[in-house]
């Protein structure tokens, strides 16, 4: 879709989302949260762990960590992911 502006957005469950972010890049950073998330099993791993394991800004490891929570791919329990 695209907004007034001419740019890319997409429209999901929280809102819209501005897709400036290469896909590429975007790939690499979910990949890098998953790896971090499956090398914590069976504990799991805090969100900050999970920025620490992949360098990532807290605040981004959250956002992406809920959506792959949304979507099925990881599981929430006890502050732990």
């Amino acid at each position: 879709m695209l907004s007034k502006f001419g740019r890319h957005v997409a429209v999901g469950r929280v809102g819209v989302h501005n897709m400036d972010m290469d896909g590429a890049q975007l790939v690499g950073r979910v990949a890098a949260v998953l790896r971090a998330v499956s090398s914590a099993m069976p504990a799991g791993a805090g969100t900050t762990a999970v920025a620490d394991a992949t360098g990532l800004a807290r605040p981004t490891a959250h956002r992406i960590l809920s959506s792959l929570a949304a979507d099925g791919f990881v599981d929430r329990g006890d502050s732990r992911w």
